[in-house]
């Protein structure tokens, strides 16, 4: 007769086996179920907040024939929010407010050299229409290039004491110039609803005329403003 003992051992280790097999079929049967429920209803709206540090290139100011300088740019950064759709796998438009404020340190007088001191700054507020193009690969790194255009809110702050006659000048306005940029970068999916991003944005304006009403300095143009930007940041998929 058999050892009763030896033979509920074995089927016990029977009943387990197939209970841990059991198991490991409803677990890949769930991450099915769940990777099918995200191609049926993928996550197509996101909210993304992105910053950094930028450097413009120096301001041309124009005022006549032999009136204007040129204004030299310090420390600069942005902040920008956005609220984005998918509208393909590869394609994504999205709606962006950004800030941009930029010290100007000094001016260089047109047709004489001569450097100034200012204490000043130029800052904008502005509103674009962004499209992005991403190429989605089996990694969970997703690199992209983009384009945006739109509206900005330009004022223009400086104060500086004149050279030849020692009086202080100030030019405070505000205009409001169109405003393009482009964006290259990655991004990184820590976790399903989440992406870390890298990126490099160069952010432009058109001419502008400044007609100056609430300084001393006379009516002047303000050739187009462009910044280079490092920007990071982080999106929530919804």
């Amino acid at each position: 007769m058999k050892n009763p003992a030896k033979t509920m051992r074995w089927v016990k280790g029977f009943l387990t086996a197939n209970l841990c097999i059991l198991m490991l079929l409803m677990a890949d049967i769930n991450v099915a179920l769940a990777e099918a429920k995200s191609d049926e209803n993928p996550l197509l709206n996101y909210l993304v907040l992105r910053g950094g540090p930028g450097r413009a290139d120096d301001i041309r100011q124009n005022a006549g024939s032999r009136v204007g300088a040129d204004l030299i740019t310090g420390s600069e950064y942005g902040i920008n929010f956005a609220y984005g759709h998918r509208f393909f796998k590869w394609l994504r438009v999205e709606f962006e407010l950004g800030y941009v404020d930029m010290e100007v340190e000094q001016l260089i007088l047109k047709g004489r050299g001569t450097v100034i001191n200012s204490n000043g700054s130029h800052k904008q507020f502005n509103g674009m229409l962004n499209a992005y193009a991403d190429w989605n690969n089996t990694t969970s790194f997703t690199p992209f290039i983009g384009g945006g255009f739109g509206l900005a809110r330009s004022k223009l702050d400086l104060t500086f004491k004149h050279p030849g006659t020692g009086n202080l000048v100030s030019t405070k306005n505000t205009d409001y110039p169109l405003a393009y940029q482009f964006m290259t970068g990655v991004a990184w999916a820590f976790h399903p609803a989440w992406q870390l991003e890298l990126l490099y944005r160069y952010y432009g304006t058109n001419d502008t005329k400044r007609d100056n009403p609430g300084g001393t300095f006379p009516e002047h143009n303000i050739e187009g403003i462009s910044s280079s930007f490092i920007e990071l940041g982080v999106r929530y998929n919804f």
